[in-house]
């Protein structure tokens, strides 16, 4: 059983529009990347409010929503990578897929992780730093120069193009979850 914590920014159950099928999603929390125009800026800070839940909390609670698989976001995701990797390594093994976008590039995701330790845990990276003048807000990408990496035949490319753009989550306490890549402003 590991050891390994993450800290969360927030977690939701179920969503349809961060990625294919039926997901769970986490956010982590904490990203020094600073991507000009980042759209998720409350995910970089760290401080002593952050939820800290262990890998296997975190497994138990993906298993138990009846979920396809688990999308990580943040924050930057790989800024926490043992645990992350642990986590996707953990739901892949539980025969779940995996997505995790990601502010690092390509090159710099396939010079820090082997390959064997990518395709063991990992079904899609979204890798590149989000680009206000490139500006996308399609298929999980926030911008053009984002790449997919795929690192299993879960999924085609083309799986993403048909994701919803945004999608309104009401959960049983009432709280409203607005997610997705082209968030509208609630008003």
């Amino acid at each position: 059983m590991s050891d390994l914590k993450l800290q969360l920014h927030s977690r939701l159950s179920t969503s349809r529009a961060n990625g294919p099928g039926l997901r769970s999603v986490i956010w982590v929390q904490g990203c020094t990347l600073a991507c000009p125009d980042c759209f998720n800026p409350s995910t970089h800070d760290i401080n002593d409010e952050v939820e800290t839940v262990s890998v296997q909390e975190l497994l138990d609670w993906v298993i138990s929503n009846g979920v396809d698989g688990l999308t990580i976001s943040g924050g930057e995701p790989f800024q926490q990578s043992e645990g992350v990797l642990e986590l996707s390594r953990l739901v892949r093994l539980a025969g779940l897929n995996v997505v995790i976008l990601t502010g690092f590039t390509q090159s710099q995701v396939q010079s820090r992780f082997s390959h064997d330790v990518l395709t063991s845990s990992v079904d899609v990276v979204i890798a590149g730093p989000y680009v206000a003048t490139r500006h996308l807000a399609h298929a999980l990408r926030g911008s053009s120069n984002k790449e997919y990496l795929m690192f299993s035949d879960v999924y085609e490319k083309s799986d993403f193009d048909e994701l919803p753009e945004s999608e309104i989550v009401i959960n049983l306490e009432g709280t409203i979850v607005v997610t997705g890549i082209n968030v509208p402003v609630l008003k």
